[in-house]
């Protein structure tokens, strides 16, 4: 299955296995870019979540400074 341009957000932690919590702390700090809809949602962009997903496999958990 491919993953669309943006999620919402219980999409995001679905396709993550992290908590809506902590999608939304990733938000606020700027590691998760979204985009907002004409009704007022937030959607996570995919490419987004995936480089940080990345982080994750790669070391355990999200570094707090990017690469």
């Amino acid at each position: 299955m491919t993953m669309p341009k943006s999620l919402l957000i219980t999409a995001a932690v679905a396709w993550s296995g992290l908590s809506r919590r902590t999608i939304y702390y990733y938000i606020k700090s700027g590691r998760l870019t979204t985009i907002r809809t004409p009704c007022g949602s937030h959607r996570v962009l995919s490419e987004s979540l995936r480089d940080l997903m990345k982080h994750y496999v790669r070391y355990g958990r999200v570094r707090s400074t990017h690469p």
